[in-house]
């Protein structure tokens, strides 16, 4: 992982026995591999605090089971808990890891269980129910969740927003820890969430990739103590419409303002304090 892009995700980086030693918690998400298969064996655990936990919710043979299981059953460490392991479908046989009262085992697929599969099922009855009556749309990965109505109206800025955000990422040095978003004009009358969270998902795109989406977008800000900040004016001085974004980082601050031209040709007009016009491709 290049040193900018671990910066700016603000993590550190160190080896894996380091890691084994001061992590209270770990939790293992790599895919397994000719160079991961039996990465996290006898001697990672015998690095790790005794009252600490592992977890592996990545791949089956990412982990040594049975340095695992000896971890475990002479308690080096403190517990562990899997939804993979090496050879599946699993038994007490095949893993004896079964057998232990520090261990935890859960299925790969929570949804496999007949009540989730139940639940699923009424959530989408409901949301499908939604889009057909009402023209609304909730928790599509593609999609911002707004109505019909809403979104032939804020649509083009709902484009515009993530290209702005997408844009801010590349040009912001350091951590991001606040979003400041101001809509002026005829948009301070409209619900503008679905605009805020279409940025917020181009924001993370560039470093997140496939693993960003309108549903998650706001909850990766969250998570990451980035502070959203939304206010509104009926005054626009130069422009029917205005979305203006600042983002502060731990190096400074940068601003993008963009507008739509006629019903949906999204505009890039300010950086900082350059006034410009250029489509935002």
């Amino acid at each position: 992982m290049p040193d900018e892009l671990v910066k700016k995700l603000g993590v550190e980086r160190m080896d894996l026995l380091e890691l084994a030693a001061r992590a209270d918690y770990i939790s293992v998400h790599t895919p397994l591999t000719k160079d991961t298969h039996h990465i996290l064996s006898t001697e990672f655990f015998a690095a790790m605090k005794k009252e600490a936990m592992f977890i592996d919710c990545a791949r089956g043979g990412v982990l040594d089971e049975e340095a695992l299981y000896a971890a475990l059953k002479e308690g080096r460490i403190a517990g562990a808990a899997l939804d993979v392991f090496e050879k599946e479908p699993t038994t007490l046989e095949t893993t004896p890891l079964l057998g232990l009262d520090n261990f935890i085992c859960t299925p790969h697929l929570g949804a496999s269980t007949a009540e989730a599969q139940e639940n699923v099922a009424v959530a989408i009855a409901e949301q499908m129910a939604d889009y057909l009556l009402k023209g609304s749309v909730r928790n599509a990965v593609n999609v911002p969740s707004v109505s019909d109505e809403v979104l032939a109206k804020v649509g083009p800025y709902i484009t515009l927003g993530e290209m702005l955000g997408c844009l801010h990422m590349q040009i912001s040095q350091g951590g991001v820890q606040e979003v400041n978003l101001e809509f002026s004009g005829d948009l301070a009358d409209e619900d503008t969430n679905p605009v805020t969270v279409a940025f917020l998902k181009g924001l993370f795109t560039p470093i997140l990739q496939d693993a960003v989406n309108f549903v998650n977008a706001p909850l990766i800000a969250e998570e990451r103590g980035i502070r959203v900040v939304e206010s509104k004016s009926s005054r626009s001085a130069d422009f029917t419409n205005l979305v203006r974004i600042t983002v502060k980082t731990t190096e400074g601050e940068n601003m993008l303002a963009g507008t739509v031209f006629g019903t949906k040709e999204p505009r890039l007009v300010r950086f900082n304090s350059f006034r410009l016009e250029a489509l935002p491709a």
